[in-house]
């Protein structure tokens, strides 16, 4: 019986990771500019040749310099595009943080992926950009989306 439940247990697997999409593709390293400050972060890109939706993933504070949870890897292995960034000044970053920067930054985030050159390279449908966060990263996405009802809406 054991010797059965393992053979079933590995085909299982083996189909699995047949059909599931395996695009486990490195994140992008990306430069947001706002006035003078530099914003770095990590666009996880979707596979496919169709634009995709995009969410873009608030850290935590201090937050770090990659993935927010793990969650821009599986939402780009799902077939939705992630990035996240650094607020000013944090993580050796340009600018200074503050509650007000911080907004800044998010704004100056949509419209990098609202440019036509990143539109085209990452494939993002623009109609469906979704703010997210965790954390600190949750409190600054509510705050912004309270601040920009036309974009959010």
């Amino acid at each position: 019986m054991k010797r059965i439940s393992l053979l079933l247990t590995g085909l299982f697997l083996i189909l699995l990771t047949i059909y599931l999409p395996a695009y486990s593709q490195e994140p992008e390293d990306i430069t947001i500019e706002r006035d003078s400050v530099i914003l770095k972060g990590k666009f996880y890109r979707a596979a496919g040749d169709d634009n995709k939706p995009v969410v873009i993933l608030l850290q935590g504070s201090p937050g770090n310099t990659y993935d927010v949870l793990g969650l821009g890897r599986a939402l780009s292995m799902s077939g939705i595009n992630a990035m996240t960034f650094n607020y000013s000044g944090s993580h050796q970053r340009t600018g200074t943080f503050s509650f007000l920067n911080c907004q800044a930054d998010i704004g100056a985030t949509f419209r990098f992926l609202c440019s036509p050159d990143v539109i085209g390279k990452f494939r993002i449908d623009t109609a469906a950009i979704i703010l997210a966060g965790y954390s600190f990263g949750g409190g600054m996405a509510t705050a912004y989306a309270i601040s920009c009802k036309s974009r959010t809406a």
